[in-house]
């Protein structure tokens, strides 16, 4: 009999298989980034279809299998908005170019706890200040451009491609993100900006 593992995880991004499959990219709390097999949950009686959308976030159950991962059950997170859809629409373009960088940046199965930690507050962050920021653009346009820049600063900063410096190190020292570490990153932003973009350059990625 298969061990069962289950963890907190986002899904990173998903694609059809076979008839009513889907191969799951979901990045865990405990193993890092994982492809999973979600069988039948394309068919519309399917209990599992509504926990395998686009970014859910989830207590996903997996089973290790030779190649992939399958995916037995779902629940949602006590607390957390399991569904994307109460982010906006800015905070969504936010969250999808985040998460098109992990792809890019992560390779195999590695836990990385600060990592999934900044996605996973990222992600709770914006579904708590969606209502907030449609009453004024300007002010979450402002903010939505430090949350990224300082999430992608941290995420590359927990990955090795970057160091913190003695200006940097308080945006770095937490292991989750808040507004009032955002409000703090707000004046850095153009070196860090610089930062990202040299951490990028000397990776070739």
């Amino acid at each position: 009999m298969h061990e069962k593992y289950t963890t907190r995880g986002l899904i990173v991004s998903a694609s059809a298989y076979r008839e009513a499959d889907k191969i799951l990219s979901i990045f865990t709390e405990d193993f890092g980034l994982v492809s999973a097999v979600a069988a039948g949950v394309r068919n519309s009686v399917s209990k599992l279809r509504y926990h395998t959308q686009d970014y859910a976030v989830r207590n996903f159950s997996l089973v290790r299998g030779r190649d992939l991962w399958r995916l037995v059950g779902a629940e949602e997170i006590p607390g957390v908005k399991g569904s994307a859809q109460g982010i906006s629409q800015e905070g969504m373009a936010v969250y999808a170019r985040v998460l098109s960088l992990i792809r890019r940046l992560v390779r195999g199965e590695e836990k990385n706890e600060r990592v999934f930690l900044n996605l996973f507050s990222l992600y709770c962050l914006l579904s708590a200040i969606s209502a907030e920021t449609a009453r004024n653009k300007e002010e979450a346009v402002i903010f939505l451009s430090a949350l990224e820049t300082l999430t992608v600063f941290r995420i590359l900063h927990s990955l090795g491609y970057i160091k913190s410096d003695a200006a940097t190190e308080p945006l770095v020292a937490t292991v989750e993100i808040s507004a009032g570490l955002v409000a703090a990153a707000q004046p850095l932003v153009p070196s860090l900006i610089s930062a990202i973009n040299r951490g990028l350059t000397e990776s070739h990625l």
